[in-house]
């Protein structure tokens, strides 16, 4: 493995590092896999999370959490990509997010129009990423695969807490202002829990 391979895979080793002890589970194998490989980060976590799909069983069903891990390293990093912010974030900027979409028309217009900057920055601060590691495989899949927002060409755009967030400003937008925030920061705790 060269150097700069080598330091690509750094992140993709830690993740699956994180996963193992997290879960206690024994990825001694998929981890010597992944050292042996001589290819891009992308296609390494490809391929460790084939094979964590693959341990998935009756008898080993955490892996189910290491496949999910490894999916949101794909999705973090694709979606760091089409909205050019720093993957290891993980999640960008909210605003800009909400604001790109609508221009685009994948949003309707009602959220920038019913929320401020300011409230939207406010409930940014809500989004925790941590609750990412809730998801089981199938799960996250599902939801990346059918409700994630994605532009015209279907690249990834919104990652599953930021949905969650926008389903709760969507279901609250009506509420009187006085207490929209607090409603919305309680739905968005709900859906992400």
């Amino acid at each position: 493995m060269t150097m700069q391979v080598q330091a690509e895979l750094s992140y993709l080793l830690e993740s699956i590092n994180q996963a193992a002890r997290k879960y206690e589970i024994d990825a001694s194998k998929l981890i010597e896999r992944v050292r042996e490989l001589n290819v891009s980060e992308a296609e390494a976590n490809q391929q460790a999370l084939l094979y964590a799909v693959n341990q998935i069983a009756i008898d080993h069903p955490d892996w189910t959490y290491v496949a999910a891990r490894l999916f949101l390293n794909e999705l973090y990093a694709e979606a760091a990509k089409n909205r050019e912010y720093d993957r290891s974030l993980k999640y960008g900027d909210f605003y800009d997010l909400i604001h790109r979409l609508t221009t685009s028309g994948i949003y309707s217009s009602d959220l920038l129009n019913l929320y401020s900057k300011a409230e939207i920055a406010e409930l940014a601060k809500e989004i925790n990423p941590e609750q990412d590691g809730l998801f089981n495989y199938i799960g996250l899949f599902l939801l990346a695969d059918r409700y994630l927002a994605k532009d015209h060409e279907r690249n990834v755009f919104e990652l599953p807490q930021e949905r969650f967030m926008i389903i709760a400003m969507t279901i609250m937008k009506h509420e009187s202002k006085s207490k929209r925030l607090h409603l919305v920061k309680e739905a968005y705790w709900a859906l992400s829990h």
